[in-house]
């Protein structure tokens, strides 16, 4: 007994079935987090290294170097990038996307750790960390107060709101910033300093020596048990003036006679503003693998409480949630889905003119998608844009199975069977033909699922999503649609008591007639002028091919949705003061308070970050702006940044760049990359400037910029070691004191209750701001002589890099672009490349490609080895499905006709070919594939009754004719909706639709004529070698089909 015949037998038992289904669905889906992106781990590791006081080129040979040099022998290490800044080395360690990153990181912490003892003894611990691409502040919140100081207000942020978000389940660490951080810092004259003999070293000795509180023992008494301690601890920063540095003969040194104490807040500031008032950012980061809305949400609600617990006397506001963002964009798929629902419905009515029949096969959509649902949950997907998009564009193909079923079954109750028979036979007679094509969806979508690299990351739940909901249809095609068929389906009209829809009804089956008759006559002109097909489809595949390298078809990564948010980095002159750089961000900021579409911007004046990477200077800024929602405003924000970069432009010293926010949260960092690497900084740069020029003057291009910024001020200590021996010194003693005079020592901490405050020792302001400051340094030497910085070495002034890049243990600049939106990605890197041509490159030096131009080619090669599997397992499954070679040839013809429609589609309306478009080419595979299964297999089954090939083909394309346009237009019109991009973020995923409509379009037009021609030329090379093989055996018909052997006979 088949499962048909169970279903149909035994409706009760399938129904409670499919209920049973649904309810765990149901729960399976209101157990689902909501995320704007699969969870994926990232396989890259950063390594960070603090060493003060060092420049970067010191930074690089000292501390960056070495590591590299300790990571190169790892394995699955794909690339090895270093970032050598003053005072800081970051290097990201990225491998395979094989490679277990848990394992990575503790492998990259064995080596950090064994090469430890080679690095200098200044540097902090080394910071080894999974690099997690979702790791970017989920939200941004700017904190104010009322009466508040801003040196108060900081201290409440992180001794009260950082921790209690930080409590929050799911909350990885709050990061403050802008606001005065208190600190005691000890300002020494150096004048007074060389007067009582003294260094500033001794100056920080004695504080950390002076300031202890720790226990020294117990006494036991007959009576009780006491704890010794010394309570030396400073109860106020006063109190540090009374500390004696040194003691001759009766008289004594104290700290007040060399240095002053304040008790002020650190120099190191930036500032934070929010609209124009001035704020404290609170940037929050969630843990690995925990739902960032869910967190989002909690956050909100806690400063709704400490609010209310401050009684007004601190506000919060939410600067950036890019939450928002997933919400809006989930939101408006899911609206997409329901209008693809609906589109579906009205479709099966036009062409079934049954409302039953309708239901029937629309009830296969929801049975199917939330079931689906049980398997996501179990695989530990997520409601996001992938898993939902695959979701919204399986739509169509969930009801290609029971359309194709039930309207098989409706042929049968027309000639006269009784509903349960027709049931069973219909879905028989039809059942080999919806698993082929339920299987070719399967098989086309499994290479995705298992491919490596971004696309795998991105798209393994895009493509388990439609295979399972797929198999899914095709198991509710088997069972419920042919049990509710038998009970409710009746063959006949249905009568309507609106009589205006009868009509209707009636002149759309006079429509479909003339169709089926015209179709009959086209089909039969093609039979008979079958080289006119061939060649005309050729023509137009050739033709739509051409639209590529015409640059009518353009390329890139993927291509950009218009989320309402983007970054300003601004940057002035190397050198810059803070202030300085203060003024012309605030001249920006006054220029978005005068645009319509800004809704907020947070602006950070001495710090910026993008995705992997970020700056601490004060010559540079950067303003996160979020827009008013896409429906509430006339110019998009592409059309905005560009106004804004125009104006800010004029502002003198300042260098605008533009960032859209990128799908993880952070400033995106430029699509087009230009790696120069080579031995040599100064060879690299002179190479590097000349790509600036090329790319700068190349149309699509803005904001071209060099990573090479020559121009530090730099004043270079050159100490004479012979010299410095002979007074007692050494070069680590000497480089101590420098740092300490002019970068300050943590020489102990204030406690202040149960806060502790960094207590610095430095120089004061009037003995370091000026560079021949330098020279007056005091050093003390082990017998206490004073000895000027000038007496053993030499001070000189240069400039040096800001910072140095090395990639893969080379020497490396980047030359990045944003894009103007001009020309496409692929079109902008093909004229670089072909300008770029004549340029003379010096010995060891080399340019490649980065960023999205690379992100891209291994999008379009992993795609192509995706295709080329996809159109194998086609063809495997049709072999095995219609045991045939021949055949299944037959109707791999569809698939190239399908590129005319998918390449011609992309051009007319703009987009371009990049990942979401390359999937809808996928998608497009397994689609065009059904009109010509259908026809094959119809017309195989016509040729067995012994029809010849035209009659057989005649037949076919005439009953196949109403199931192949139902299932077309289901299919065109559910991708409608994501074809239109009316929503937030709609834009990236625009392509794959577009590209799947026209392929189905152009497929469905020529698979109607070019399959059945094609079949002709098989079929006569069949019969053909059926002949001779007629002829070796004598006249005997083994193994021979009927509709064979009437053509050899």
């Amino acid at each position: 007994m088949s499962i048909t015949e169970v279903s149909i037998k035994r409706s009760a038992f399938i129904t409670m079935i499919f209920t049973a289904l649904a309810a765990l669905g149901i729960f399976a889906y209101s157990q689902m987090g909501v995320d704007l992106l699969p969870k994926m781990d990232w396989p890259m590791v950063s390594i960070v290294t603090i060493y003060p006081g060092a420049g970067p080129k010191e930074v690089e040979s000292a501390v960056s170097k070495p590591i590299e040099e300790a990571l190169s022998s790892l394995n699955g290490l794909k690339h090895i990038r270093s970032f050598s800044n003053e005072n800081i080395s970051v290097l990201l360690a990225e491998f395979s996307f094989t490679t277990d990153v848990e394992v990575a990181t503790n492998e990259v912490q064995r080596k950090v750790d064994g090469v430890r003892a080679d690095l200098p003894k200044e540097i902090y611990t080394p910071t080894v960390t999974k690099s997690d691409i979702n790791d970017f502040p989920i939200v941004r919140i700017a904190m104010s107060g009322v009466n508040s100081d801003a040196r108060a207000l900081h201290q409440f942020a992180d001794e009260h709101v950082a921790q209690r978000l930080e409590q929050l389940p799911g909350v990885s660490s709050v990061e403050i910033v802008g606001g005065l951080v208190r600190e005691i810092r000890i300002e020494v004259d150096n004048d007074r300093l060389r007067a009582y003999n003294l260094s500033i070293v001794q100056v920080s000795q004695a504080l950390q020596r002076e300031n202890l509180d720790f226990p020294t023992g117990k006494i036991n008494s007959p009576e009780s048990q006491y704890i010794v301690r010394v309570a030396g601890q400073f109860k106020s920063p006063e109190a540090m003036n009374s500390i004696v540095l040194a003691a001759q003969g009766d008289s004594k040194i104290y700290l007040r006679d060399v240095a002053t104490v304040l008790d002020t807040y650190n120099e190191d500031v930036t500032y934070t503003r929010l609209n124009g008032e001035p704020a404290i950012g609170l940037y929050l980061q969630r843990q690995s693998g925990s739902n960032s809305v869910q967190v989002a949400q909690r956050v909100r609600e806690e400063l709704v409480k400490i609010e209310a617990e401050q009684r007004g006397d601190i506000h919060f506001e939410v600067a950036q949630d890019i939450t928002q963002f997933t919400l809006h964009s989930v939101d408006e798929v899911k609206r997409d889905l329901g209008l693809a629902v609906l589109m579906v419905a009205l479709v099966l009515f036009v062409f079934l003119h049954s409302f039953r029949n309708s239901f029937i096969v629309l009830l296969s959509i929801p049975t199917s998608l939330v079931t689906t649902f049980i398997m996501m949950q179990i695989f530990g997907f997520t409601i996001n844009l992938v898993s939902l998009m695959a979701l919204a564009l399986v739509i169509g193909i969930l009801v290609d199975d029971s359309i194709v079923v039930l309207e098989n079954i409706h042929r049968h109750l027309e000639h006269g069977e009784e509903p349960k028979v027709a049931a069973l036979r219909g879905r028989n007679e039809i059942g080999f033909a919806a698993m082929a094509i339920t299987l070719v969806d399967v098989v086309v979508f499994l290479p995705i699922a298992l491919i490596g690299g971004i696309v795998g990351k991105i798209f393994k739940e895009f493509g388990l999503t439609i295979v399972v909901s797929t198999l899914l249809s095709l198991f509710v095609s088997f069972t419920l649609t042919p049990m509710l068929a038998s009970k409710w389906s009746r063959a006949g009209r249905t009568t309507f008591r609106w009589r205006w829809l009868h009509n209707m009804i009636d002149k759309f089956e006079a429509w479909q007639d003339k169709l089926n008759e015209r179709y009959r006559h086209l089909l039969a002109w093609s039979l008979d002028h079958r080289k006119t097909i061939v060649a005309t489809s050729f023509v137009l595949l050739i033709a739509s091919l051409t639209l590529v390298p015409l640059g009518l078809v353009g390329s890139e990564f993927m291509s950009e949705a218009d989320r309402g948010e983007f970054a300003i980095n601004l940057e002035m002159p190397i050198g810059t003061a803070l202030d300085l750089t203060d003024n012309a961000t605030q001249r920006v900021e006054s220029m978005l308070a005068n645009l319509p579409e800004v809704m907020r911007y947070l602006a950070t004046v001495g710090k910026s970050q993008n995705e992997w990477t970020s700056a601490k200077r004060p010559n540079v800024a950067q303003i996160a702006v979020t827009l008013k929602e896409k429906r509430e405003r006339e110019r998009s924000t592409a059309e905005v940044m560009n106004i804004i970069a125009q104006h800010a432009a004029k502002i003198p010293g300042l260098q605008v760049r533009m960032s859209p926010i990128s799908m993880f949260g952070a400033a995106q960092e430029a699509p087009l990359q230009i790696e120069v690497k080579g031995p040599d900084l100064e060879t690299l740069a002179k190479v590097a400037e000349q790509v600036v020029h090329i790319t700068a003057n190349v149309k699509g291009t803005r904001d071209v910029k060099s990573s090479w910024e020559e121009g530090q001020p730099e004043i270079q200590v050159s100490v004479d070691r012979d010299r410095a021996a002979q007074f007692g010194l050494t070069l680590g003693e000497i480089g101590v004191a420098l740092r300490t005079a002019l970068e300050g020592d943590i020489a102990t901490k204030f406690k202040d209750g149960n806060s502790e405050f960094d207590t610095r020792v430095v120089l004061a302001k009037t003995n370091r701001n000026n560079p021949a400051d330098v020279e007056k340094v005091t050093l003390v030497n082990y017998r206490g002589e004073r000895i000027f910085l000038s007496q053993v070495a030499e001070v000189y002034y240069g400039k040096g890099p800001t910072m140095i890049s090395r990639k893969d243990r080379e020497r490396l600049i980047t030359v990045s672009s944003q894009l103007s939106g001009e020309a496409p990605l692929g079109q902008i890197t093909q004229a670089i490349q072909a300008r770029g041509a004549d340029i003379e490159l010096p010995p060891g030096v080399t340019i490649a490609y980065a960023g999205d131009v690379q992100n891209m080619q291994d999008m379009f090669r992993d795609m192509m080895i995706a295709i080329m599997f996809a159109a194998l397992f086609v063809y495997m499954i049709m072999v095995a499905l219609f045991e045939s070679y021949a055949h299944p040839f037959t109707i791999m013809f569809s698939i190239p006709v399908a590129l005319v429609g998918s390449l011609t589609a992309l051009a007319l309306t703009g987009q371009t070919l990049n990942m979401f478009s390359m999937i809808g080419l996928l998608l497009s595979m397994g689609l065009v594939t059904k009109n010509a299964i259908l026809l094959v297999d119809r017309a195989n089954d016509q040729r067995s009754r012994g029809l010849s090939v035209r009659e057989a083909l005649l037949e076919a394309g005439f009953t196949r004719l109403r199931p192949i346009l139902m299932t077309t237009l289901t299919m065109v019109l559910g991708m409608m909706p994501l074809a239109m991009a009316l929503g937030a973020g709609s834009e990236i995923r625009q392509s794959m639709a577009i590209a799947v409509i026209g392929a189905l379009i152009s497929s469905t037009l020529l698979t109607l004529v070019l399959v059945p021609v094609v079949y002709t030329y098989v079929e006569g090379l069949r019969v053909r070698l059926a002949r001779r093989k007629f002829a070796a055996t004598n006249g005997k018909f083994e193994h021979m089909t009927e509709g064979i052997r009437t053509e050899v006979a």
